[in-house]
C-alpha cells in the first residue's frame, strides 16, 4: 500500500517466455496481491507504437495478462509475473505540498518579504 508522500517502487514486467518488458507496474502496485489489468500500462515506444495489450483494468485478471511480444502468460498464470524494481518515485499530493509551505517546512527562497512577513 502507497500513502501520500511516501515512495512508490515501479516495477518492469518481465516475460517468462521471451524475456523483454513491454509492461510497467502503476504506483501503488503491490507484488504480495495477484496482479489484475489496472496494475500495468504499457510501456513506451510500444504505446506510440498503437500496440494493443490486455485491457488495462480491473476485468483483466491474471490469467488474461499476457505478452504482447510472444503471447506467454505473466507469470505463468499464477497472478505473480517476474518484475524488476526500476526507480522509485514520490507521490506528494499537492495538498501536503501546500502544507508544508505553510507550517514552514518548506523555506522560501530569498526575495524581498511578503507582506505581513518579518526578515530573518
Amino acid at each position: 500500500m502507497s500513502f501520500p508522500g511516501m515512495p512508490t517502487i515501479i516495477y518492469d514486467v518481465i516475460c517468462d517466455g521471451c524475456g523483454q518488458s513491454f509492461h510497467e507496474t502503476r504506483p501503488g502496485y503491490d507484488p504480495k496481491q495477484p496482479a489484475k489489468g489496472y496494475n500495468f500500462r504499457m510501456k513506451q515506444p510500444w504505446r506510440g507504437y498503437g500496440w494493443s495489450s490486455f485491457p488495462e483494468n480491473e476485468d483483466s485478471v491474471y490469467g488474461a495478462l499476457e505478452c504482447p511480444g510472444c503471447g506467454t502468460l505473466y507469470g505463468n498464470g499464477s497472478g505473480f509475473p517476474k518484475i524488476k524494481a526500476r526507480e522509485t518515485v514520490a507521490i506528494v499530493p499537492n495538498e501536503i505540498f501546500q502544507a508544508a509551505h505553510v507550517t514552514g517546512e518548506i523555506k522560501r527562497k530569498g526575495g524581498r518579504p511578503r507582506k505581513g512577513e518579518v526578515n530573518g
